[in-house]
């Protein structure tokens, strides 16, 4: 298990410490050397505040006195670069230990041309004077007017782009505060719960996703809905902001969040493990003089005596120390998974938690050794796969050509012989390291079943693993498995006589079938004992792949940071905490059975027709967001009641670790609104000429207007409609629904009229007024990836 992760705390001083001790270096220090790793400081203090307003008069007198030639000449104002005597923090080691806090009376959003200027030379000012002392983080207040957002952002940008080194933080509310009437004591219902998450995605958006803008969040005074806290632990979460006021006394008398502020910081820890915020205490001076009375313990509320006699309280000390406590202690319920544990453990440390992971192709690449040691980590997945043969082998003696044991396999529990049987052959695809085998061999044993009757096959195509394969073989295995280095796609079985009862293969990618499974048990289907029903049995018998549109601004980010379109024409692995879905679930995409029943005639890489797919699929999307692309995940089937999955909702079973989710990505992201429709084109294809294999996909979106009709016109009027507007074809008319969906159904393609217009509902004579949903297309993709010419899988 990976070590628990070390969170920061940090503290806002109050503004009187911050005036007496006269020194950052020193503030900064005492407040180290208390337990805090980071104080909250502002750049530059009153007095510049006083400079810059006269520079401003100044130019204002100006202007006035100019003003008849109604021109505005914005050299003439000049903000000075604040002095020695108006800076809050100077140069030194200290400065690793603090975060810079931006003047909060400067102006971002105005719509006044010159109180815009002013403030982004203000801001200029600030952020070169931190980034000259080698601060790393700034905090910044939200925009003040949100009707001028792109103003903000726009200033925030060129800062952005002028100050490379600086990492700049938002500051922002987790959500709309759920008010109470003062009255009433009635909740306010919230109008958007996601509207500061709205905020920030614009902001985020228009600096074009920079690397260097994160934000921080205030802890809410209320519960919230987990869907909020969902969508921002994707995000660059820097600091968490904790005031005083959010914490309540126990029964002890000591300061304590409630349960649900501390679900939300564990969560925050453990999703972000290898970058924690930093939770930053504020307000701590306002409480110990409200509660003075109730503190008795010395040791606990640190005072400083200067050599004028006068006394700098430095904080109540029990608000750091149960922040700290809290940090180590997990609730039982917020323990991350086994498949967590896993890849911050692993692929975080191997690849870095933002990287981008190329999902494996063994076909086409030899694994190392490393890979395999990691993988066959995952004992659970073994674990199943051996009981599938268990109950395949079972099913397997009860065939009439097997019937001369039949008694003796009935009673197998109880029976101390060995069981012979004759011309049971096996075969393994893709056995690597050999962890099949090595089940196979339990298998058979706990089966009591002859091994010198039985006939094991193993094809590998890598000669490495081949090599480590003969010797197991030679040591462990006494030579009876017959150890073949060849591409199973490509193998030519020179004894034709050799009939397989039995074919197991681990060949399952992230997606199901990304890694060419339908071909490789294709191309040993011809191999296989057809003699009687069910006499030549696969595992996995089956695997179905599925797909839902997600949200996941750190993978886009990463995908822009290659500076190359193609990136985003390929699939990759992402990490559960990475995305989050749009849509409530997943939605099945395709499936592939062994063996598939169809003709071997018609089943050869020279005609793979049968295993092309190509799937539309309709999602109802509840809250807003932004769709950057498509995850996909597989359930497979290994034998009648044994499946294993990768679906991170419903990950089957609990402790499987090898498998991480597909991403395919959107080269440009589509914003949803609430409650909008989306559908997905997706298509798994073929080259036989090229001989290649690959993925297509493109993404739409839809919303629903109800338009109120009258019933007797009802016809002429969507057509007219529909002809005027040129709106999206599929229009339905029903009575009275206040739903934007109705009783549709999402999972299913409705088939659409040829004119758009779908039946009428209701009798004739109704004359009650009747509404007809419009869908409107909204938003739509490219195809991503067409004909392979990005990527493909080599068949």
């Amino acid at each position: 298990m990976p070590d628990i992760p070390y969170v920061s705390i940090g503290i806002k001083p109050s503004p009187s410490s911050l005036i007496l001790l006269n020194s950052d270096k020193a503030l900064c220090e005492n407040y180290t050397n208390l337990g805090y790793d980071y104080v909250l400081s502002p750049i530059t203090n009153a007095k510049y505040r006083e400079s810059c307003k006269e520079a401003f008069r100044d130019f204002k007198d100006l202007y006035n006195k100019h003003n008849d030639e109604k021109i505005i000449d914005l050299n003439f104002l000049k903000v000075p670069f604040p002095n020695s005597s108006e800076v809050g923090i100077f140069t030194g080691d200290h400065t690793k230990k603090i975060v810079g806090l931006i003047s909060s009376w400067v102006e971002l959003d105005s719509k006044n041309q010159i109180i815009n200027e002013f403030s982004l030379q203000v801001l200029a000012n600030e952020l070169s004077y931190a980034n000259h002392i080698g601060l790393s983080m700034v905090l910044i207040a939200p925009p003040k007017n949100l009707n001028t957002l792109s103003i903000f952002t726009n200033n925030l940008n060129t800062a952005l782009n002028k100050f490379k080194n600086l990492n700049i933080s938002i500051s922002l509310p987790i959500c709309e505060e759920i008010l109470e009437n003062p009255i009433t004591g009635e909740i306010v219902p919230v109008i958007d719960s996601l509207s500061t998450w709205d905020m920030w995605n614009s902001i985020r958006l228009q600096c074009n996703y920079n690397e260097n803008l994160s934000v921080s969040l205030a802890l809410p005074k209320k519960n919230i809905p987990q869907y909020i806290i969902n969508r921002w632990l994707l995000e660059p979460v820097k600091i968490f902001l904790i005031s005083t006021s959010s914490f309540i006394l126990n029964h002890k008398n000591y300061p304590v969040l409630n349960k649900f502020n501390q679900i939300i910081l564990w969560k925050f820890i453990q999703k972000k493990w290898f970058n924690p915020p930093i939770l930053l205490l504020h307000g701590v001076d306002k409480d110990f003089k409200k509660n003075s009375i109730n503190n008795t313990i010395e040791n606990d509320h640190p005072i400083i005596k200067l050599e004028n006699g006068e006394e700098i309280y430095l904080g109540d000390l029990a608000y750091l120390n149960y922040l700290k406590f809290i940090s180590k202690t997990n609730d039982k319920n917020l323990q991350l998974s086994p498949i967590e544990l896993f890849t911050n453990d692993r692929y975080s440390k191997i690849f870095g938690q933002d990287s981008l992971q190329v999902p494996l192709q063994p076909l086409q690449h030899n694994l190392d050794n490393i890979t395999y040691k990691i993988f066959e980590k995952d004992s659970i997945k073994y674990d199943y796969y051996e009981r599938a043969m268990i109950a395949s082998l079972i099913d397997l003696l009860k065939l009439e050509k097997f019937q001369n044991i039949k008694k003796t396999v009935l009673s197998f529990q109880s029976s101390q012989n060995i069981i012979q049987i004759k011309n049971l052959n096996i075969l393994i695809i893709g056995p690597g390291r050999g962890p099949l085998i090595e089940k196979l061999f339990s298998s058979l044993n706990f089966l009591k079943l002859d091994l010198s009757k039985i006939k094991i096959y193993a094809v590998e195509k890598n000669p490495n693993a081949t090599i480590y394969l003969t010797q197991k073989n030679q040591q462990k295995w006494d030579n009876k498995v017959n150890i073949i280095n060849e591409d199973v796609r490509f193998w030519q079985n020179d004894d034709i006589s050799l009939k397989f009862n039995l074919v197991i293969g681990e060949l399952l990618g992230s997606f199901g079938c990304n890694e060419l499974s339908p071909e490789c048990f294709d191309s040993v289907e011809k191999w296989c004992d057809y003699s009687e029903t069910n006499s030549c049995i696969f595992i996995p018998r089956s695997y179905t792949s599925y797909i839902a549109p997600a949200i996941a601004p750190t993978v886009y980010k990463n995908l822009c940071k290659l500076g190359d379109m193609r990136a985003f024409h390929r699939p990759y692995i992402v990490l559960n905490n990475q995305f989050d879905l749009l849509s409530s679930k997943f939605h099945e995409s395709w499936t592939f059975e062994h063996p598939n029943n169809i003709s071997h005639m018609h089943k050869s890489l020279n005609n793979n027709h049968h295993n092309k797919r190509i799937k539309k699929l309709s999602f109802k999307c509840r809250h807003k967001g932004m769709i950057h692309g498509l995850v996909g995940c597989f359930e497979a089937e290994l034998y009648p009641g044994i499946s294993i999955s990768n679906n991170p909702n419903y990950l089957l079973p609990q402790d499987l670790i090898s498998w991480l989710p597909t991403f395919f990505p959107l080269e440009n992201p589509i914003y949803l609104s609430d409650d909008q429709e989306v559908e997905i084109l997706l298509k798994r294809d073929f080259d036989n000429e090229d001989r290649k294999i690959w993925y297509e996909w493109t993404v739409e979106s839809f919303i629903y207007l109800i338009l109120p009709v009258d019933a007797k016109n009802n016809r002429k009027f969507l057509k007219n409609l529909q002809k005027n507007m040129k709106i999206e074809e599929g229009m339905n008319n029903r009575k009275n629904t206040n739903s934007v969906f109705g009783n549709r159904d999402s999972t299913i393609d409705r088939p659409q009229q040829a004119g758009g217009v779908d039946d009428v509902r209701g009798e004739e004579d109704d004359e009650e007024e009747e509404e007809c949903q419009v869908r409107v297309r909204t938003g739509v993709s490219r195809i991503h990836n067409p004909n392979g010419i990005y990527h493909s899988l080599r068949l």
